[in-house]
């Protein structure tokens, strides 16, 4: 039972979550990778009035919640993203941690004590804050998530028409904040399906309604997207991997999720340890399945939806695996393994006292917590060190290039502009630049493809950042070889060109 005063101390807990991120991000801003770039950009023309378009085309790479969100504040009160995301941020991260610890009291049974532990254990963890931190759309994603799992757990339980209809919107505002939110839909349909116990008529009712409302908003977006590019989601190359390798990343990912920081791979005392730990979920599950199943029953939905969401990064996934796409699946997979720790405690039970049992689960989460928390703080260490993270941090602000930039907006005036930056250049400076040439693009890494092609002008200007690597774009030594370049200034962090073609 969901007693006030737990839900008061979930808020306190909450209302600290939005602290840490409101203070890191109070001086220092979001950080901002090309992922924001595009989001900003999108948000800043919806102010305007322009609609779903980066300075490059439409958008749809990605949905449209979360750029909507900032577009709509933009518009209402005049505050330029990069001023709100801090602020939705710390919103979203207070409300990921009090939802989290909602659910841990739906499906952990111990004592309240117990569950605030465990939260604790999601606001101190080192992969919640790197996605916080950042101007991207997971924290969004992970809250309807949240909503989604708490819904389905009413649902499955009340079986009425609110909840149907609170499941139904949490998964269509998933699905509108990112692509891989559309594995709600079926494991929503399975939920219903499988484990509701209802006439069969009745079953088939509140699928189809389901079904209407969670998948109309994001099926109007995809079609508006084909109606554009010709593509659902936009032009996606397939990363290749294989299935086993996609499988040996997300097994050592979920490692580091509990050991940040260590070298995992050929430990053999970990190794050991987790073969330990799997021996004794076998127990609790073997001894759950006997006489508790309706427990196991009520996990389902949680289990179901890390199954799928991993199944779909190994399959379809068009981006390298990384921590960042599986920290949706962090609070699931944390809150299966509490609650398999919270059964091996039960049956310790018949054996020692309760209140040694319950201080002994307590302290074992406390143990788990230590290393993501001396980690976390590393990590707000250095974000506040750097001055931000990505085209936030101290180097692109100093940067000698971008100054160069602001100071001198009469070039676009004189010359088209291309870079192999522009993400950062708009992110800086607002200006839209075209993209240096891509190996995309052209469907080839052949140089000599560009001949009497690039600049498409007679002149331009190109604007060049050193240390950057980006495997789609040409290098400036292979630009060189084709084309004539000018330097028209040069700084400790890059340099600019007057580029004209090269008659070969």
């Amino acid at each position: 039972m969901f007693l006030k005063n737990d839900k008061m101390l979930l808020s306190l807990l909450g209302l600290i979550a939005f602290g840490i991120i409101l203070l890191l991000t109070s001086y220092y801003g979001a950080g901002l990778s090309p992922d924001s770039g595009a989001y900003i950009a999108v948000a800043r023309n919806m102010a305007e009035g322009k609609g779903f378009f980066t300075g490059y085309g439409a958008f749809v790479w990605w949905p449209p919640l979360y750029p909507a969100i900032l577009g709509t504040i933009d518009f209402i009160s005049g505050v330029d993203p990069l001023s709100s995301i801090p602020v939705i941020n710390a919103i979203l991260f207070g409300l990921i941690v009090y939802l989290s610890g909602v659910l841990f009291r739906k499906k952990l049974m111990s004592s309240i004590s117990f569950v605030y532990i465990c939260t604790i254990y999601v606001m101190v963890s080192n992969h919640l804050l790197q996605v916080t931190l950042m101007a991207w759309s997971e924290p969004l994603f992970i809250c309807f998530m949240l909503l989604y799992l708490i819904y389905v757990d009413s649902y499955l339980v009340k079986r009425d028409i609110k909840s149907l209809l609170l499941l139904s919107f949490s998964v269509a505002l998933a699905c509108l904040t990112r692509y891989i939110g559309i594995i709600l839909i079926i494991t929503g349909i399975i939920n219903i399906l499988v484990f509701r116990r209802d006439y069969f008529k009745t079953k088939i009712r509140h699928l189809v309604l389901f079904m209407f409302i969670s998948s109309l908003p994001i099926s109007i977006w995809l079609i508006r997207n084909y109606y554009y590019t010709g593509t659902l989601t936009g032009y996606r190359k397939p990363f290749s991997h294989t299935i086993s390798e996609g499988l040996n990343y997300i097994f050592s990912s979920f490692l580091s999720l509990y050991f940040p920081g260590k070298n995992i791979e050929y430990s053999l005392i970990l190794i050991l340890f987790i073969a330990v730990i799997f021996l004794l979920f076998g127990m609790t599950f073997r001894n759950i399945w006997m006489k508790e199943r309706s427990l196991l029953m009520g996990i389902s939905p949680i289990l179901l939806f890390i199954i799928f969401y991993c199944i779909t990064l190994i399959i379809f996934q068009f981006d390298e695996l990384n921590n960042r796409l599986l920290t949706p699946v962090f609070i699931p997979v944390t809150l299966l393994l509490f609650f398999f720790i919270e059964q091996f405690f039960k049956l310790l039970s018949y054996r020692f006292k309760p209140n040694f049992i319950k201080i002994s689960a307590v302290l074992v989460i406390l143990l788990l917590s230590l290393a993501p928390a001396k980690v976390t703080i590393s990590l707000a260490a250095n974000y506040i060190e750097n001055g931000g993270w990505g085209f936030n941090n101290k180097r692109w602000k100093n940067s000698e290039t971008i100054e160069y930039l602001l100071k001198h907006p009469f070039i676009e005036s004189e010359h088209s502009i291309y870079t192999n930056d522009p993400n950062a250049i708009f992110i800086l400076t607002n200006r839209i630049f075209n993209w240096a040439p891509r190996k995309d693009d052209l469907k080839t890494d052949k140089i000599f493809k560009l001949v009497n092609l690039w600049p498409k002008e007679n002149a331009a200007y190109l604007v060049w950042f050193n240390n950057i690597e980006r495997k789609f774009l040409f290098t400036i030594d292979d630009l060189k070889s084709v084309i004539n370049m000018e330097q028209i200034t040069r700084f400790n962090d890059g340099a600019i060109y007057l580029i004209t073609k090269k008659k070969l």
